[in-house]
């Protein structure tokens, strides 16, 4: 059973580190701002990869709407979406410790780098965009994300 909901978290953080077909930040024309912030990061290394989704349907295919990569300084990263869409969205994050552009795991599945979701509480097992999803209007939104 363990090893099952490590194989899902795994297939599910790869959300992120594939989510290649992104929209380009500057045709988005909405008013919405979304801040996302990680702080007490375990170590300096690396960067923190996040992608936003606009749907449940593109966060199952991994088709981010917008992504942003930061370098961890301090042991806190924060990115900022603009120009959002008033919509529904999603945001899935992780510590890209090595630089390599992808989430690492161990031979059994288990994850070898932190990650997160915009979800206030963190849920056992793989990320849903159920959990993580939140509205966007016309004002701005702060994310304070754990890993």
């Amino acid at each position: 059973m363990f090893k099952i909901i490590v194989v899902l978290i795994s297939y599910l953080i790869s959300y992120v580190a594939q989510s290649q077909n992104m929209t380009d930040a500057s045709v988005h024309t909405g008013e919405g701002r979304v801040k996302a912030r990680v702080q007490n990061i375990r170590n300096n290394t690396g960067s923190v990869y996040f992608a936003i989704y606009d749907s449940q349907e593109n966060f199952n295919d991994r088709i981010a709407y917008d992504s942003r990569q930061a370098a961890v300084t301090d042991n806190c990263v924060e990115v900022v979406f603009e120009d959002l869409l008033p919509s529904t969205y999603a945001i899935v994050c992780f510590h890209d410790t090595n630089n390599n552009g992808r989430m690492d795991f161990d031979e059994s599945g288990m994850s070898l780098e932190d990650y997160g979701t915009s979800a206030q509480n963190r849920p056992f097992g793989p990320p849903l965009y159920k959990d993580a999803q939140f509205e966007v209007k016309d004002k701005e939104l702060t994310f304070d994300i754990k890993f």
